[in-house]
């Protein structure tokens, strides 16, 4: 079973010296870590495709993104510069591969 993710200010992990509870993140600071994130996709989109033609290009990017950069760092370049991560709710590390590629495509999907 996949764990829980969360996205929260930076703060010490379990076992680390002075380590707190985590600080759910603003709708503010998540918007705009999402914002920075699609437009680094829509730049490297760029690279290989028109995104204004082909919508598929930049959302295959951010889904990629998001599967590398959660998976294995707990946070995107978007995240990192407005001080956010998304780490496993028990283990405090990053979740993985299979979960950032959840986060990524799952939840970014249209009801």
């Amino acid at each position: 079973m996949a764990e829980r993710s969360t996205s929260s200010h930076i703060t010490p992990g379990p076992g680390d010296p002075g380590a707190t509870a985590a600080i759910p993140a603003s709708l503010g600071r998540r918007f705009g870590a999402l914002l920075i994130d699609w437009l680094l996709c829509l730049l490297v989109a760029r690279l290989f495709a028109d995104p204004v033609t082909e919508g598929w290009a930049p959302v295959s990017v951010l889904v990629l993104e998001y599967t590398f950069f959660i998976g294995f760092f707990g946070q995107t370049p978007g995240m990192r510069l407005v001080r956010l991560r998304c780490l496993g709710s028990g283990t405090g590390r990053p979740v993985g591969p299979v979960t950032g590629w959840d986060v990524g495509s799952v939840r970014r999907a249209p009801n």
